[in-house]
Order: structure tokens, then C-alpha cells, then sequence
């Protein structure tokens, strides 16, 4: 009886690590709480220019990266938002069933919202769409099944400045006119997205590396990788491109994508927008949506 007691226990742990493989991800689904700050505040170029805008930070200081929400399927988000600003704003979720919030001035809203489904979700500001979404009020919210051995994140955008201090004085102009000065990942340009632990992919032949992406500006990206091939995991714009494999993706205006990288050999390569007035900033080159990864 005591050997058959002490072979239990020796084998319980491992039928435990078992059956989690089996099981699905929602079984281990939890409440995640988040507050987000609506800020207005100077949004800093690569060349130090400043200009206004808005975003949905982690604190009441404005910051030019907005807040990243990441969850696991079947999590339901307990969301406090809270508007340091003196006017109405809004925050919805694109591609999903979350009707929406209401964002009083200098006040704050609460949701409950479940996600049962994977997927990369954009936040953003729905007040007269899309001025506040260009002025930067977006994000993505990642709801994964698995975990890779590496995971990044990109959140293409731009920005042209007369623009944005045009939209700050509650003027209007024609997007026919739309032409970008800044373009970022992450609020950032290159050289300083180089800095960006979150984007900077660094890895090693053979990882499984999952980049999610977002575009919460209102041009079209189409983001080219150098030295390898990807695999398409999800898009929100072409659900049908599923399992394809290529090395250059696009990217379209409030759509999202997770791309898996399984490098096959070693090497510094760049990955940047094909157009290349978007590796510019303030039309000088290579101040724009450029990034570097490194795989040994």
C-alpha cells in the first residue's frame, strides 16, 4: 500500500503537466484590472520638433507610447479610464462586440469587457473618427492562445505637424492634402525605436518570435522584412492570408497582424515601410519607420 501511495505521488506532478497541455487556454482565464489616463500633452519628433496630441497612457503624464493591453483568451478586462481632459472624449474597440464608453471631461469610466477570442484588437478615441485617433489616441490589445518564445510589438503611425496643431484649434482639413512629416513604431523613429525593448526583435535561429501589429495612423504601410520569410497568424483585413509565408506585409489603416518568425540563420537585418518616404522624418532619411533585428 505505501509503494502504491509513493508511485502516486511520483507520477500525479507529471499527469498534472499533462493534462495542462490538453486542456484549453480559457480554463486558465483570469480578471486582468487596467487604468488608462486620456493626456494631451507635446508629442517629441526624432529632430526634437514638437507638436500637440493625445494618447491613453498608464499615468497622468502624457507619453508619446501609448498603453499596451495584453491578455490571454477567455480574460475578461476591468477597465478604469480616466480623462484629464477638459472636453468629451470617447473610447471604443475595433472588432469587437464592446459598445463603447463615454469618457465625461476630467472624468472617469468603467467597463467590464470579455475577450473570448484571439486576436489583436485596436483602442482608440472614436470622437469624430478618426481626428482623435490621429492625433495618437490608439493602441492595440493582444488576446493570445500561445505563448512563443519571443513575443514584440509594433504600432505603426504618423503624423504630419501643421496638421495636428490645426486639429488642437479645432480646425479641419481635407485628408485629400495628407502628407506625413513623422512616421513612427511605438511613437518612436528611428534611431530612438533601436532603444525600444519591445520592438527591437533579438533572437536566435531556430526561436519561434510572434510580432504583433497594428496601424493606427491613416496611411498604408507595407512593411518589408529583409533575410527572411514570415508566416501570417491572424489579420483582421484579410483573415483569408492566413498560413501564407512573405517577406513583405501590408498593412492598412485600423488593421492588425501577428506574424511568426522562425529564423534560419543568423544575421542584422532591417525591416522597414517599402514606401520609403516612411524610413523619413521631416524628409531626411532614415529617420522614420525603420527597425533592426538581430538573430545569432
Amino acid at each position: 500500500m505505501k509503494r502504491r501511495l509513493s508511485i502516486i505521488r511520483y507520477f500525479v506532478p507529471f499527469l498534472v503537466m499533462f493534462m495542462a497541455t490538453l486542456l484549453p487556454n480559457r480554463l486558465w482565464a483570469t480578471t486582468v484590472t487596467k487604468t488608462l489616463y486620456l493626456n494631451r500633452g507635446d508629442f517629441v519628433a526624432v529632430d526634437t520638433t514638437t507638436f500637440p496630441a493625445v494618447a491613453f497612457n498608464e499615468t497622468a503624464t502624457y507619453d508619446i507610447t501609448n498603453a499596451r493591453i495584453e491578455l490571454q483568451v477567455g480574460d475578461t478586462l476591468e477597465l478604469t479610464v480616466i480623462n484629464t481632459d477638459s472636453l468629451q472624449h470617447d473610447f471604443s474597440i475595433k472588432g469587437s462586440s464592446f459598445a463603447g464608453l463615454a469618457l465625461p471631461a476630467n472624468g472617469t469610466a468603467n467597463a467590464t469587457i470579455p475577450f473570448p477570442d484571439a486576436g489583436i484588437f485596436i483602442y482608440f478615441d472614436n470622437t469624430s473618427f478618426p481626428k482623435y485617433v490621429y492625433l495618437g489616441a490608439a493602441s492595440m490589445i493582444t488576446v493570445v492562445d500561445q505563448q512563443p518564445d519571443q513575443q514584440y510589438f509594433w504600432d505603426f503611425h504618423e503624423f504630419e505637424r501643421d496638421r495636428n496643431f490645426a486639429f488642437d484649434t479645432m480646425q479641419f482639413l481635407q485628408w485629400g492634402n495628407y502628407e506625413p512629416d513623422y512616421y513612427t513604431v511605438n511613437g518612436k523613429s528611428y534611431p530612438n525605436i533601436d532603444a525600444d525593448s519591445t520592438a527591437k526583435i533579438r533572437g536566435v535561429v531556430g526561436d519561434t518570435i510572434h510580432i504583433y501589429l497594428a496601424n493606427t495612423g491613416q496611411s498604408v504601410h507595407s512593411v518589408h522584412f529583409h533575410g527572411y520569410h514570415l508566416r501570417i497568424l491572424y489579420s483582421s483585413k484579410a483573415p483569408e492570408e492566413v498560413n501564407w509565408q512573405r517577406d513583405t506585409a501590408p498593412l492598412w489603416p485600423m488593421e492588425t497582424l501577428l506574424l511568426e518568425l522562425v529564423p534560419d540563420k543568423p544575421g542584422i537585418f532591417p525591416v522597414h515601410d517599402h514606401n520609403l518616404m516612411a524610413v523619413t522624418g521631416n524628409r531626411y532619411y532614415r529617420n522614420g519607420a525603420l527597425l533592426f533585428m538581430e538573430i545569432q
